[in-house]
C-alpha cells in the first residue's frame, strides 16, 4: 500500500497566517499526502513529552518540512531559541527536504538594512570579545538600535527582532535560499510536488551505481581522514625540500570556481583558477615570510599586529584550520587563508567576474563554499594544513 508523503507545517501561530496554514494542510491532504499541523492533528501528545519535545518529534517524522515567517518570531524556550527556530534546526539536522518562504518586506528590509547590521555587531564583538554573541544579545542589540532616530532597522513594534535573528541563521549560517511569497498568496504545492516527482524517477534507475559510489566515497573518506591524522600526529617534519617548487605544485593543482547562491545554485560569480601561494612563520612579533610561488609581489613580513593585514588577523582572530576570505578591490584579489600553529597560508584567487565589497560581503560564504568544493580544492587545503600542522621547527 502506497505511504503517502508527511508535510510539517511550520510557521509562528498569527492571525494573518491562519488561511494559508489551512490552505496547505487543505491542499496536501487533497492531494494525497500527511499534513502536520499543530492545531489539526498533533495531540494526543505522550504523557512523558514536553510540547517542544512533541514538536520536533513530528518533524523527525516528517518527509518534507514547509516554513513560513512574517512579523513574529515565535514562542522562546530556555536554549535562547524559538520554537519555530528549533523546528527548522531539527528539519536541518535530519536533511529533510525544505521549503522556506518568508513575506516579500521581511526579506527586502533583511537584505537591504539587518543583514549587514548583524554581520557588523557580530564581528565587532567577536574582535572586542573573542566570543561571538548569543541571539538574547544580538535581539537586545537590534531593538536598541532600532529605537535610535533615523534607524534603517524597522521598529520591535512591528516587527518582532527574533525574525531578523532566525533569518540570520537559516539565510547566512545556513547558505539557504528563501523564498519570497506574498501574504495571502498560495504555495504551488502541484507544480513542486511535480518536480519532485520528477527528479526522483531520474534517480531511480541510477539506485545501485549512487550506492556504490557512497560506499566508495566513504572508503576514500575514512582513507584520507587517517592518512592526514597519521601526518599530523605522529610524523615530525623538519624542514620542506624546496618549499617554492611545492607552492608551485599547489597553485597548479588548485581550480578556479563558479560561485552560486541557494537551492536552485543561482550563479553569482566566479573566481579564477589559484595564481599564487604565501607562506608565513611566526617568529617572535612578525610573521615572516617563508615561502612564495605564483604571480605575487608579496615578499614582506607583517607585524603580528598589525591592524590593516589580512595575515595578522588571520593569526590573532581565526581559529585553525579554518577558513577565513578577504578580498581587495583595487588588486581585484580574493584571498583565502588557514592558521595552523605559527604559520599562515594565504591563497590568491584573481576574481574571474568584477566584485565590489558590498557584493564580497553579502556572498563571504558562498566564495568560500565554492572554492573549497570545486574539483579536489578541499582535499588539497586538508593536506596542507596537515603538513603545516606537522612541521617542526
Amino acid at each position: 500500500m502506497p505511504i503517502p508523503t508527511k508535510v510539517f507545517i511550520s510557521s509562528v501561530a498569527q492571525d494573518e497566517l491562519s488561511p494559508l496554514r489551512e490552505k496547505a494542510f487543505a491542499d496536501l491532504a487533497r492531494l494525497g499526502h500527511d499534513p502536520q499541523m499543530f492545531e489539526k492533528n498533533f495531540g494526543p501528545w505522550p504523557m512523558n513529552a514536553s510540547g517542544v519535545k512533541h514538536c520536533l518529534d513530528k518533524v523527525s517524522e516528517c518527509d518534507l518540512y514547509f516554513l513560513y515567517m512574517h512579523t513574529r518570531g515565535g514562542s522562546m524556550t530556555p536554549s535562547g531559541q524559538t520554537v519555530t527556530h528549533l523546528e527548522f534546526l531539527q528539519a536541518v539536522k535530519e536533511n529533510k527536504e525544505l521549503i522556506l518562504y518568508a513575506t516579500a518586506p521581511i526579506l527586502d528590509h533583511y537584505f537591504r538594512n539587518v543583514r549587514w547590521a548583524i554581520k557588523g555587531y557580530l564581528e565587532n564583538q567577536k574582535k572586542a570579545t573573542g566570543k561571538i554573541p548569543d541571539n538574547r544579545e544580538v535581539v537586545d542589540y537590534l531593538e536598541i538600535q532600532s529605537e535610535l532616530s533615523g534607524s534603517s532597522i524597522p521598529s520591535k513594534h512591528v516587527y518582532e527582532m527574533y525574525v531578523w535573528v532566525m533569518l540570520h541563521d537559516i539565510i547566512d549560517k545556513h547558505g539557504l535560499y528563501v523564498e519570497a511569497l506574498p501574504l495571502g498568496s498560495e504555495v504551488p504545492w502541484e507544480s513542486y510536488l511535480s518536480d519532485k516527482l520528477r527528479q526522483g524517477l531520474n534517480l531511480l534507475p541510477k539506485a545501485p551505481a549512487l550506492m556504490e559510489s557512497v560506499q566508495l566515497a566513504n572508503q576514500f573518506g575514512h582513507y584520507t581522514d587517517f592518512s592526514l591524522r597519521v601526518l599530523l600526529d605522529h610524523l615530525s617534519i623538519t624542514d620542506f625540500i624546496n618549499l617554492p617548487r611545492l607552492l608551485n605544485r599547489v597553485i597548479r593543482a588548485l581550480h578556479g570556481a563558479e560561485i552560486t547562491y541557494g537551492p536552485v545554485k543561482s550563479a553569482v560569480g566566479r573566481v579564477e583558477k589559484c595564481s599564487a601561494v604565501s607562506l608565513f612563520h611566526q617568529e617572535s612579533h612578525i610573521l615572516k615570510i617563508t615561502g612564495f610561488a605564483g604571480d605575487t609581489d608579496g615578499n614582506r613580513d607583517f607585524d603580528v599586529n598589525d591592524p590593516d593585514s589580512f595575515v595578522s588577523y588571520t593569526y590573532l582572530h581565526v581559529g585553525e584550520d579554518t577558513p577565513a576570505l578577504f578580498y581587495d578591490q583595487s588588486k581585484r584579489m580574493i584571498y583565502l587563508t588557514f592558521k595552523m600553529k605559527e604559520y599562515v597560508i594565504s591563497y590568491h584567487f584573481p576574481e574571474a567576474t568584477r566584485w565590489d565589497q558590498q557584493l564580497f560581503a553579502t556572498y563571504t560564504q558562498e566564495i568560500i563554499d565554492g572554492i573549497i568544493n570545486e574539483h579536489a580544492n578541499d582535499m588539497i587545503f586538508q593536506f596542507m594544513n596537515s603538513i603545516l600542522g606537522g612541521l617542526q621547527k
